[in-house]
C-alpha cells in the first residue's frame, strides 16, 4: 500500500515535493513538532524546510503506492554511533485510518532486517497522545522525559 523511500533515491521535482510539503504541513499537524516545521505557507518556505530536512536527516518520503500521493514523512538524524532518532509525519487526511502504524512497522522491520540501526529513539510532546500511543505500539518503550516535556521512547531492533 505504501513506498517508503529516501528522498535521494526518488526522483521527485522540487515543484512535486514543495506543493506535497505545503498540503502536509498543516497548523493540526505541525502542532506538536519543533519550530522549524511551523509557518510553512509559501513555496519559498516550502523549498527551504526541505533544504534543512535534508541536511539534519536523512528524510524519506511516504506515499500510496497506487497514486504516488506522498502521505507523510519519515526522518532519521543520527542521535550517537548506534541510536538513532527517528521523526514521523502524517497528512492530516490520513489520520486514524491505521497508515502511520502499517508505514512505520514495515519501515522498522526493514531498519531490524537490514541492521541498519541498533536502536531508534522519538521523541513525542506531552499534548500528542496518538505519537506516544503509537509508539508504544510499535514496541518502543518510555525512556524518560525532558524537563519541557517531551517524552522520549526507544525501541532495541537487534
Amino acid at each position: 500500500m505504501f513506498n517508503v523511500t529516501e528522498l535521494s533515491d526518488f526522483a521527485w521535482s522540487e515543484s512535486e515535493l514543495t506543493s506535497s510539503i505545503l498540503t502536509l504541513l498543516t497548523p493540526n499537524v505541525v502542532k506538536s513538532l519543533p519550530p522549524n516545521f511551523q509557518n510553512i505557507k509559501t513555496t519559498t518556505a516550502a523549498k527551504n524546510w526541505l533544504d534543512e530536512m535534508v541536511s539534519q536527516s536523512h528524510l524519506f518520503t511516504v506515499c500510496l503506492r497506487d497514486t504516488k500521493t506522498i502521505i507523510g514523512f519519515v526522518f532519521l538524524s543520527e542521535w550517537d554511533n548506534q541510536n538513532v532518532h527517528l521523526g514521523y509525519l502524517l497528512g492530516e487526511l490520513f489520520w486514524q485510518q491505521g497508515y502511520a502504524s502499517e508505514f512505520l512497522s514495515g519501515f522498522i522491520t526493514d531498519c531490524r532486517d537490514n541492521h541498519l540501526v541498533k536502536s531508534l529513539i522519538g521523541g513525542v510532546e506531552a499534548a500528542n497522545v496518538p505519537s506516544a500511543k503509537l509508539l508504544l505500539k510499535l514496541g518502543f518503550e518510555q525512556s524518560h522525559t525532558t524537563e519541557n516535556g517531551v517524552t522520549f521512547y526507544q525501541r532495541q531492533l537487534y
